[in-house]
C-alpha cells in the first residue's frame, strides 16, 4: 500500500484519543487472520512445518504428548493451529534470593524487567538497564535465552514484548518463548502483540494479574507455511512504518494548533480592562472551530473566559476585591455524614460527586436513617453556595449552587455551605470562586497534599478575595459568561461526538475486517485498504478438505441466514439505533443488579438483550442483524454497538463479583433512567430478570438459539419439528459447535420449543409458568 493512500483513508479515522493505536491492532488483527497478504499456492501449506516442530518437541519433552489447539477464529485453509508450548520451549525468569545487589554491575549478562520495555514498540532488544553476573545467573531460577527468543511480560502489566537480539535473561516478570524452528521469532511476536487481550482474559488475580506459564503454554496460535510468515512480517513492517508516519504527522498539526490556540488564549488572558478583552476576543471567536477542537483546548478556553471576568473585564466596573467571609450571611459550615441507610428513606446526603463538576447534581447521594430537626443548618436550600473542604488536589476547593432542589436533602462532612448577603448573585460569586486564581488559592493552601485526601478550612475559604461590583455589572458578568459556556458547550459535544464516531466506525472496521466472512478464512478487501490482496478459499469443513453437505428434510437452509442488502441492516422498530441498544443494555443491567447484587457477564448480556427484544414482539425478519446476539457471540454489540456506547456513557462498569467479571451500573447511570423510561424499556428488562436469572448459561444459548432458529424458519413458511431445527443448527458453521456443547437432541429441542413458545407467543403474552 502507498503511503499516500494510507493516510489519505485512514488519517480521518484514526483522529481522537486512541486512534493509531486501533489502527496499529488493526493490522496485527488481519495479519495472525490471514487477512494482509495472499496465500499463495506455492507455499504450500503449514503441514510440514508442523511435523518440525512436532518433532522437535518430542525431542525435547520425551514423555509428553505433542499438544492440539482448538481454534479461536477461522484461518485460510492451508494454516494449522497448535499452541505456544507447541511452538517452542515456554521459559520463565527468576532473581537471586539473596544479597540482590551483589549479582547486578553495568556490564555482564544482559538482564530484563517488564519496566524495560515500556513503551518499547523495535521488534529486537539488546539488553535491559541492568546486567547480571554469570553467579548470580546461576543463583536464580533463571536461564541464558538465546538469540532469537521471544520475549513476553507475564505480569501485571502483561502483554509487553520483544525479541532477544542477543543471549540474555530475565526476571520472574517474564514467560518467554524460545522456537523450535528457526525463523518463526517474528511471526511469534506479532500474534502474541495481537492476542494481549486473550492472555489477559485468562490471567489470575485482580489487583496483581498474572498468567502462569501452564496457561501461557497452552494459549492457541495460527500457524500459517514459513514462507508465508515471512511475507506477513514484512508487510506488517510496512504499514507499522505508515502508522508512525501517520502518527508523527498527527502530532505536528496538533503541536502547530495548540500553539495557535494558546497565542490566542495568552492575549485574551493578559487584556485589561473591556476595551483590551473586546481587542483580543475576535482572533479567539472567529477561529473556534478549527483552534478549539479538542477536549483541553476547551478546558483552557473556559479557565480563560473565568479568569477574564474574575479580573472584571466583562463589565465596565473596575471589581474592588474583598475577602468572601466579608459578604456571607451564612457559613461557611460543615456538614454531617451519618451511616447510609440500606433502603430508601425521605433524607438523602448529596456526595462530593454532586459538587465535583462545577454544576450541582443532586443525583449523586446516598439515603440516611437519621432525625434531621427542622431547623438545622443541613437542609439544602435553593441557592446555597457548596464548596468542598476535601478532595484530590485537582478538585478540593471545588464549589456549585444549589440549583433544582426536588426533594430533602442534606450536606456531608466534607462539603462546607455558605449563604450570601442580599444583593449578590450566587451564580456571579460561583464563577469567581472557579477562576483559575481562586482554585490556585484552594490548592495552595491545602494541607496534607501528599496523601489521597487534600484539605482546605474555613478560614481558607473566608480570605478568598471576590471581586465586588454592581449588581447590574454582576448580571452583565454572567449573562457573558453563561453565553461563552453555553459555546464551550457545544464545542466539547460535538469534539466528543466527532471522537465517539470514529472510535465506532474504527471498531466497526476492525469488527467487520477481522470477523469471519460468510465463506470462511482468507484475505478480505474492504474500503480499499490492501490492493491487490485476493480472497482465500475457506478453511476445511470435511474431514478431507470437501465440505459437508448437511441432508434436510425439506428445510431451505443458508450458512449465512442474514438478508444480504445494500446499505444498512433493516432495523427493528423498537430498537432502532444503537442509541436505543445502549439504553435497553443500561435497564438490563441495572435490573439484574437491583434482583442479584451481582454484576452481569458480557455472554448473558447480550442473550438477556436477546429476550428483551424479542419480548417486545420483534421477529426474526426485524432483527437478523442479532443472530450473533442469540449465540455464541456478537463481537459489534460489545465493540461498536450498545454496549460500547453504554460504557462510554458510564452508564455500566466492569467490575468483578462472586461468579467473575461483568457489568454494573455505571457513575452516570442515573442519566439513562430517563431513556429507559422514555423508551418504555424497563418492564422488559424486569421481565428477563424475572425469567432467567436462575438458569444456567447453557439454558440461556439454548432458548434462544431455538427460538432464533424457530423464528428464522417461519420465515420460510415452515413450520419447523424438532427433527428440522436440529439440522438447521448442524447446517451453519457457526452455530454446529452448539450440538456438542449444549447436547442438543431433537428431545432437549422439543423441550425447549415448548418453552420459547410460551415466552414469546404472538400476542406477546407472558404464558409461562
Amino acid at each position: 500500500m502507498h503511503a499516500e493512500t494510507f493516510l489519505r483513508e485512514f488519517a480521518p479515522l484514526a483522529n481522537g484519543p486512541g486512534g493509531v493505536q486501533k489502527l496499529r491492532e488493526l493490522v496485527l488483527q488481519l495479519a495472525v487472520r490471514g487477512k494482509l497478504v495472499p496465500q499463495i499456492a506455492g507455499d504450500g501449506d503449514a503441514e510440514d512445518l508442523l511435523s518440525k516442530l512436532k518433532k522437535r518437541f518430542l525431542q525435547e519433552n520425551k514423555k509428553s504428548k505433542y499438544p492440539e489447539a482448538e481454534p479461536l477464529f477461522s484461518t485460510p485453509r492451508t494454516w494449522r493451529w497448535t499452541t505456544m508450548s507447541g511452538v517452542g520451549r515456554i521459559v520463565g525468569g527468576g532473581t537471586p534470593k539473596s544479597n540482590f545487589s551483589a549479582y547486578f554491575a553495568e556490564s555482564g549478562i544482559p538482564w530484563l524487567t517488564p519496566a524495560d520495555l515500556y513503551g518499547f514498540r523495535e521488534k529486537f532488544i539488546t539488553r535491559g538497564k541492568r546486567s547480571i553476573s554469570e553467579l548470580g545467573l546461576a543463583e536464580s531460577s533463571a536461564r541464558l535465552l538465546p538469540e532469537g527468543s521471544v520475549l513476553f511480560s507475564s505480569r501485571a502489566p502483561i502483554g509487553y514484548t520483544a525479541i532477544a537480539a542477543n543471549p540474555l535473561a530475565t526476571n520472574q516478570g517474564f514467560k518467554s518463548c524460545v522456537p523450535y524452528v528457526d525463523g518463526m521469532s517474528e511471526y511469534i511476536l506479532i500474534y502474541l502483540r495481537a492476542s494481549i487481550a486473550e492472555f489477559e482474559a485468562r490471567a489470575s488475580g485482580t489487583t496483581f494479574m498474572e498468567v502462569s506459564g501452564k496457561v501461557v503454554s497452552a494459549v492457541p496460535i495460527p500457524l500459517p507455511p514459513l514462507v508465508e510468515q515471512k511475507r506477513i512480517v514484512a508487510k506488517v513492517d510496512e504499514l507499522m512504518a505508515l502508522c508512525d508516519a501517520l502518527e508523527a504527522r498527527q502530532v505536528e498539526e496538533t503541536g502547530l494548533k495548540r500553539a495557535v490556540a494558546a497565542s490566542a488564549l495568552h492575549n485574551l488572558t493578559e487584556a485589561k480592562g473591556p476595551q483590551e478583552i473586546a481587542n483580543g476576543w475576535p482572533a479567539v471567536a472567529e477561529n473556534f472551530s478549527r483552534l478549539f477542537d479538542d477536549v483541553e483546548n476547551i478546558k483552557e478556553l473556559r479557565s480563560a473566559v473565568l479568569e477574564q471576568a474574575y479580573l472584571g473585564a466583562f463589565n465596565d466596573e473596575k471589581p474592588a476585591y474583598t475577602p468572601l467571609e466579608e459578604i456571607l450571611a451564612f457559613g461557611p459550615r460543615n456538614g454531617f455524614s451519618p451511616k447510609p441507610a440500606r433502603s430508601a428513606t425521605d433524607i438523602r446526603s448529596i456526595t462530593l460527586s454532586a459538587v465535583t463538576r462545577g454544576k450541582f447534581d443532586q443525583s449523586k447521594f446516598k439515603y440516611i436513617d437519621e432525625v434531621i430537626g427542622e431547623d438545622s443548618h443541613l437542609w439544602l436550600a435553593e441557592n446555597d453556595l457548596l464548596i468542598q473542604r476535601a478532595n484530590s488536589l485537582e478538585h478540593v476547593g471545588s464549589s456549585t449552587v444549589v440549583q433544582g432542589l426536588s426533594g430533602r436533602y442534606i450536606y456531608p462532612d466534607l462539603i462546607m455551605k455558605m449563604q450570601l448577603l442580599e444583593g449578590f448573585d450566587p451564580q456571579y460569586i460561583l464563577y469567581s470562586l472557579q477562576s483559575p486564581s481562586l482554585r490556585t488559592h484552594f490548592r495552595r493552601n491545602a494541607t496534607g497534599t501528599s496523601g489521597s485526601m487534600p484539605k482546605i478550612n474555613q478560614k481558607v475559604v473566608k480570605s478568598a478575595l471576590i471581586p465586588i461590583v454592581s449588581s447590574q455589572a454582576q448580571c452583565t458578568t454572567v449573562n457573558r459568561i453563561s453565553n461563552l459556556m453555553a459555546l464551550c458547550d457545544r464545542l466539547e459535544e460535538q469534539v466528543r461526538e466527532g471522537e465517539q464516531l470514529n472510535a465506532e466506525l474504527m471498531a466497526s472496521l476492525i469488527h467487520a475486517l477481522t470477523e469471519t466472512d460468510p465463506d470462511g478464512g482468507g484475505a478480505t478487501k474492504a474500503m480499499g485498504l490492501f490492493e491487490g490482496v485476493p480472497e482465500t478459499a475457506p478453511p476445511e469443513q470435511g474431514d478431507k478438505g470437501t465440505a459437508k453437505t448437511p441432508v434436510t428434510k425439506g428445510v431451505l437452509v443458508h450458512s449465512n441466514p442474514e438478508p444480504e442488502v445494500e446499505g444498512a441492516p433493516v432495523r427493528p422498530p423498537n430498537v432502532d439505533t444503537k442509541f436505543q441498544e445502549a439504553v435497553l443494555v443500561a435497564a438490563i443491567v441495572n435490573t439484574f443488579f437491583e434482583t442479584g447484587g451481582e454484576p452481569i457477564g458480557n455472554f448473558r448480556l447480550q442473550k438477556a438483550v436477546y429476550f428483551a427484544r424479542r419480548k417486545m414482539g420483534e421477529h426474526v425478519g426485524e432483527m437478523a442483524y442479532l443472530k450473533k446476539a442469540a449465540g455464541p457471540y456478537n463481537p459489534s454489540m460489545k465493540y461498536s454497538g450498545g454496549i460500547a456506547i453504554a460504557k462510554r456513557k458510564s452508564w455500566l462498569r466492569e467490575a468483578r463479583g462472586r461468579f467473575g467479571f461483568g457489568h454494573v451500573p455505571g457513575a452516570e447511570v442515573t442519566d439513562a433512567a430517563e431513556w429507559i423510561e422514555t423508551y418504555g424499556y424497563g418492564e422488559p428488562a424486569r421481565w428477563v430478570a424475572d425469567h432467567f436469572r436462575y438458569k444456567k448459561n447453557d439454558e440461556w444459548e439454548t432458548l434462544a438459539t431455538v427460538d432464533y432458529a424457530v423464528e428464522h424458519l417461519r420465515s420460510l413458511d415452515i413450520d419447523p419439528d424438532a427433527e428440522q431445527i436440529l439440522q438447521y443448527i448442524t447446517s451453519d458453521p457457526e452455530w454446529h459447535p452448539k450440538i456438542e456443547k449444549l447436547r442438543l437432541t431433537e428431545m432437549s429441542i422439543g423441550t425447549a420449543v415448548l418453552e420459547v413458545t410460551a415466552l414469546f407467543n404472538p400476542e406477546g403474552e407472558d404464558e409461562s409458568v
